[in-house]
């Protein structure tokens, strides 16, 4: 039997995990695995939350500048993991959802000709997102997992 469960109704479960994962042609190319246990629909997306991860240096104790769904807002920027800021050609980081690049002080990274875009660094750490040697993902799915 298929159940369909509200996230309200999900956060009230006692032990759950969610995972973030990055698809590309049916192959999944990046994914990080959070405890979601006493977290709400913003929260459950913290690095403090981290159980695994496919970026060998993303982890509880890494420092980061973002990592939130929506604090990036301003800059169309969700799902938004950063190591740290210098200047568009000194940007660092491991996610970014773009939805658009209508802002004034636009990187070249978040230019595309479409959008929604699912950008995240393909070698297995860190990328300088300028550099553009990111991936873009074609499904970004988010599962939850019981107990």
């Amino acid at each position: 039997m298929l159940v369909y469960l509200t996230f309200d109704q999900i956060l009230q479960l006692e032990d759950f995990k969610v995972k973030l994962e990055l698809n590309t042609r049916g192959n999944t190319v990046a994914f990080i695995e959070f405890d979601g246990k006493d977290s709400n629909y913003l929260n459950w997306f913290d690095n403090s939350r981290i159980l695994s991860s496919s970026w060998t240096d993303v982890h509880k104790s890494q420092t980061y500048n973002v990592f939130s769904i929506d604090k990036e807002s301003r800059f169309y920027r969700h799902f938004y993991i950063n190591k740290s800021y210098g200047g568009c050609p000194q940007d660092v980081g491991w996610l970014a959802v773009k939805e658009s690049a209508n802002f004034t002080r636009a990187c070249d990274w978040d230019k595309h000709s479409t959008y929604p875009q699912f950008l995240y660094s393909r070698n297995g750490k860190v990328t300088k997102w300028n550099d553009m040697e990111f991936g873009k993902a074609d499904v970004l799915n988010i599962y939850v997992q019981m107990g």
